[in-house]
């Protein structure tokens, strides 16, 4: 879970309901469960060490909202 944290700045409550972590009452966490499946799909697609090289910061680069000019 620290790479997320890293990777898009924020702790764990930003996703998690304290107490229960597995909850998906928070928004966030159910885009985080999107996106991890989407992340999944990419070897399917790419070359192994295309898609091993896209991760959480290629988008949200230590930011809770994605930048658009991400690079």
């Amino acid at each position: 879970m620290s790479t997320y944290a890293v990777s898009v700045g924020v702790t764990c409550n930003y996703c998690h309901v304290a107490g229960d972590w597995k909850a998906d009452s928070r928004p966030e966490m159910k885009a985080t469960r999107a996106m991890v499946a989407l992340m999944n799909e990419f070897p399917k697609y790419l070359d192994y060490s295309e898609a091993a090289a896209i991760t959480c910061f290629t988008c949200h680069q230590g930011e809770a909202k994605p930048s658009p000019k991400a690079k």
